[in-house]
Order: C-alpha cells, then sequence, then structure tokens
C-alpha cells in the first residue's frame, strides 16, 4: 500500500498554514487548515492526519467499504440506467444488512460472500432474488478489480435456479384481447390511449421505459418505416438496457400496425401516453402500476401464485411467439438480449410442446 502523504504550504491571504493531500481515487486536493503559523506545529498536525488516514485506509490499495460505495456510485452508477442502479443499490444494502458494513474492500472474499448468500436465503429470499443480488454484486467487485480497487476478486458460488422457468408465462391472443377489454374499467376517461399503448408494447417487444420514449422523429428510440430494406428501431445508447446504439429489426406485425397510422400524424410519440392535465407520461413506475392495475381487473393469471398480467409480460409474450420462427441468434438480436442464455429460456416450453406433438402423432400412428 503507498501511504498518503500529508504536505504543508502557505497561503498568501492566511496567517495559519494548510494542509493538503492528493486524493489517489479522484486525483483532487484535499485540504483543512493546520490551526497554527507554526511549521514544527503543522508538522505534528499533519503526522496526525497522515494517521487518520491510515486507520480509514485511505491509501492506494486499501480501501474503506463507505469510500469504495461513495466512489462506485458516483462514477461507474452515474452513467448507468435508473432500474440498474435500483437493483445495484438494493444488492448493495442487503450485502451490509446481510454481513454488516465491512471495514475494508480487499477483506472481502469468499468466506464473506458465501455467509451473504447464507443470510439471505435464512430471511426467505426467493432463489431468484439471490442470484439477481448476487450478480449485481459480483459486477460490483469485478469494476472495483479492474480499477485497481481490490487486489482479489472474491469466489463467488454458482448460484443455480430452480428449473430455467420465468418466473411468469406469456399470454395468448385471446388473453391479451381480455386484458384489452379491461382498460376502460380502469382508466375509462383516456382508456383508447391505453389500449393503443398496450397494443404498442405486444406488437413491438419494447421495454415499458422503451415504449414510452419511442419516437416517429427523435431520440433515444426512433421509428424508421422506410430508410432500410425493412422497417427498425433506431436505438441510441442511452435509450435501451445495454447501453449501445443499434438498429433493431421491426416485428412485421408490428410494421403493418404502424404503417396504417397517416403520415400527418407520424409526429411525436409513436405509441403517445398522456397524463390528464395533457402531458407525457415520464414516470414508468406509474404506468407500470396502471397497466398492473389492468391486468389484475383482466383476471389473466400468469404463474402458480396468483400474479396477474404486467407489462413485461406482454415483452415476454412476443419473445415466445417469435421463438417459435425464429433461430436463438436472430431472437437474440429482435429481443436485444446481452445473453444468449436468457434468449433461450423462450424455447424451453416450446420446445416441449414441440416433442410432445411427435409423441402423440407416433401414439397414434
Amino acid at each position: 500500500m503507498d501511504k498518503l502523504r500529508v504536505l504543508i504550504r502557505q497561503k498568501p491571504d492566511r496567517d495559519n498554514l494548510v494542509l493538503y493531500y492528493v486524493d489517489p481515487l479522484t486525483g483532487r486536493e484535499v485540504t483543512r487548515s493546520a490551526q497554527t503559523s507554526s511549521r514544527k506545529e503543522a508538522e505534528r498536525a499533519a503526522a496526525r492526519w497522515e494517521a487518520e488516514l491510515e486507520e480509514i485506509g485511505a491509501g492506494v490499495g486499501r480501501l474503506s467499504w463507505d469510500q469504495f460505495r461513495h466512489y462506485f456510485e458516483d462514477t461507474h452508477m452515474a452513467s448507468r440506467s435508473r432500474s440498474y442502479c435500483r437493483t445495484m443499490t438494493a444488492s448493495l444494502n442487503r450485502f451490509e444488512e446481510a454481513v454488516g458494513c465491512p471495514r475494508w474492500l480487499d477483506g472481502i472474499d469468499g468466506h464473506v460472500i458465501a455467509r451473504t448468500i447464507a443470510a439471505w436465503r435464512a430471511a426467505g429470499l426467493s432463489d431468484n432474488a439471490v442470484a439477481t443480488y448476487a450478480r449485481h454484486l459480483k459486477a460490483a467487485f469485478r469494476w472495483a478489480h479492474r480499477m485497481g480497487l481490490m487486489r482479489r476478486l472474491p469466489e463467488f458460488p454458482i448460484l443455480r435456479v430452480n428449473g430455467r422457468h420465468m418466473r411468469s408465462r406469456p399470454i395468448t391472443i385471446l388473453e391479451f384481447q381480455r386484458v384489452l377489454r379491461a382498460v376502460p374499467a380502469v382508466r375509462p376517461d383516456d382508456w383508447r390511449q391505453w389500449v393503443r399503448f398496450l397494443r404498442g408494447l405486444w406488437y413491438s417487444g419494447l421495454r415499458l421505459n422503451e415504449a414510452l420514449v419511442a419516437s416517429w422523429r427523435e431520440p433515444p428510440i426512433r421509428v424508421d418505416l422506410e430508410a432500410g430494406r425493412y422497417p427498425r428501431f433506431v436505438i441510441r445508447a442511452d435509450g435501451q438496457k445495454a447501453r449501445r446504439d443499434e438498429i433493431v429489426p421491426m416485428a412485421p406485425d408490428c410494421a403493418e400496425w404502424l404503417a396504417r397510422i397517416p403520415e400527418e400524424r407520424r409526429v411525436g410519440r409513436a405509441f403517445p401516453l398522456l397524463t390528464r392535465r395533457g402531458t407525457p407520461f415520464t414516470k414508468v413506475r406509474k404506468v407500470s402500476t396502471i397497466i398492473a392495475a389492468i391486468g389484475e381487473a383482466s383476471g389473466v393469471v400468469v404463474n402458480d401464485e396468483g400474479k396477474h398480467v404486467t407489462a413485461h409480460d406482454l415483452r415476454r409474450s412476443f419473445g415466445t411467439r417469435w421463438a417459435k420462427l425464429l433461430k436463438p441468434a436472430a431472437l437474440k438480436r429482435l429481443m436485444r438480449h446481452t445473453s444468449i442464455e436468457t434468449t433461450m429460456r423462450y424455447y424451453v416450453g416450446g420446445d416441449a410442446d414441440d416433442i410432445a406433438e411427435e409423441i402423440w402423432k407416433a401414439a397414434k400412428g
């Protein structure tokens, strides 16, 4: 570890000497008054400050947990999406709750991680929640290791979620129609725009936050029906979860649906959704809550725990519909998944149905 050196300087406009050091993380000077004009007393004050910095681990290669977390949030998380930051913050909070706030970042090893996961499970967290928190925690430590803040990356156990099933099933076209019929009960005054928005989710496969900003002409997500050989979505890096610029093929039924809009009306949002005051909805959580209420009013249940259809179930249904027609690599591109493993989940149910069909045909034959 490189020990921080506290230096002394005299400012022309001050009688007292000034103590300072350069923060190795930010590169900025940190100063404080020596509270004396005597050089010898200032040197003793500098020595005391150096001892304090040593105690909290402010040197390079030895970082306190609090320092790491502040630095991680101010740098890495500042450039990530809100949903990522919410989950990452929850993961770090859960880590602190499980094992207490660690003193040193470098003191976190495989034993600490194992205790953390055991504590999460003892607290009643589901396998999915444990896997999600562990994945984000590991990403934070990988970043620290790459930045040279952590000498060794702690070992994480392989976490297997029971089976490979999605947390809720896709819905059928008939169930989707039930959802649309339930809209007026929840939004009697502006049900037409909510029906259109839900159709937009159904046909496009966009995530909820993406559908809210999809536009005919403006970034970050732009509908393009004519420029390429086929209709597509032009997505800027700040418009999607993967944080990369991308041109994504548009599903044919989505393109046909959007093409019905007269050209003179192709301005503003592609799936306009306005509040009762006439301003665009911007809060994803509010829209998600309203769609969840519509799903509950429809009575469409998507898992054994009685969960009703939500906005993300429409994207899940989109992926499942196209999984029957596309190869995994093509579906991965359409869904914009980072990992092919995520894409392959859409094939689990379909494969079982195809095999069952062959078995029943063979039995009848």
